[in-house]
């Protein structure tokens, strides 16, 4: 298998070759966040935070961002997928037709992860590696919900560690970016005294090419996965046909 460096370098070189897709999807995924935080922002400093409008508002657009947040993510991996097949309305669609089976997988997903968490961390982080795939492959190969995650199960049980390591690189990448945004709102923030909403646009542009390459990067693992196995499959397939004709 290659290394967690190679297909990050890959991913990369993907994205530049589709950048103007990944910031099309990147620009719809975080606007209801932009659009909410700025929409209730005067009302709150208005009524209060405790006012029921602005709770049920507040509930409302954060429901909204993960659905949208959702749909994002589902379209970046059909053109990671298809790369020049793929437009931006062709992706944004098929993700809509797949979002209820994709909601109830996250939700499934993220009940084993906590159960596995509250055993003691270590299984909720095998449950975790466990699932990884399971999104990729509702979306990829048509199955279902529960399929995709037996799927996903099967796929990397064997290869945990494999998989673990991918994960870390791209955790650390994640991290240092997130250090790089602190940084710059720090600078932005007390030393230029820039406007709230233009260091926020600043920011999300800080984090436009990791979180487009996190989601080519995690697309291609996925495919790694499902190459090594297929190999596997064809090369111990004559050896077990072989095995059967002696036996006969």
């Amino acid at each position: 298998m290659r290394t967690s460096t190679q297909i990050l370098q890959e991913s990369y070189d993907y994205f530049k070759q589709h950048i103007e897709v990944y910031f099309g999807i990147y620009c719809i995924s975080i606007a209801v966040g932009i659009v909410s935080t700025y929409v209730l922002k005067i009302p709150t400093e208005l009524t209060g935070i405790t006012d029921p409008s602005i709770i049920a508002a507040f509930f409302l657009t954060t429901l909204l961002g993960a659905l949208v947040q959702m749909l994002a993510y589902s379209a970046s991996i059909y053109v990671s997928a298809y790369g020049e097949g793929v437009t931006l309305a062709s992706a944004f669609a098929r993700a809509l037709r797949r979002l209820p089976q994709m909601l109830l997988i996250g939700i499934l997903s993220a009940l084993a992860i906590f159960v596995g968490i509250i055993l003691f961390i270590i299984p909720g982080i095998i449950v975790s590696l466990w699932f990884s795939c399971a999104a990729m492959i509702l979306l990829l190969e048509d199955k279902g919900v529960i399929e995709s995650m037996r799927a996903s199960k099967q796929l990397v049980t064997g290869r945990l560690g494999q998989m673990f390591s991918y994960v870390l690189l791209c955790v650390g990448v994640m991290i240092l970016a997130v250090i790089a945004a602190v940084i710059v709102g720090i600078i932005l923030g007390f030393v230029a005294q820039v406007n709230d909403l233009i260091m926020d646009f600043i920011i999300y542009l800080l984090f436009f090419p990791v979180t487009a390459v996190w989601y080519i990067y995690f697309y291609r693992v996925y495919r790694e996965f499902k190459q090594v196995t297929e190999n596997e499959a064809t090369q111990f397939a004559p050896q077990a046909a072989a095995t059967e004709s002696v036996s006969n």
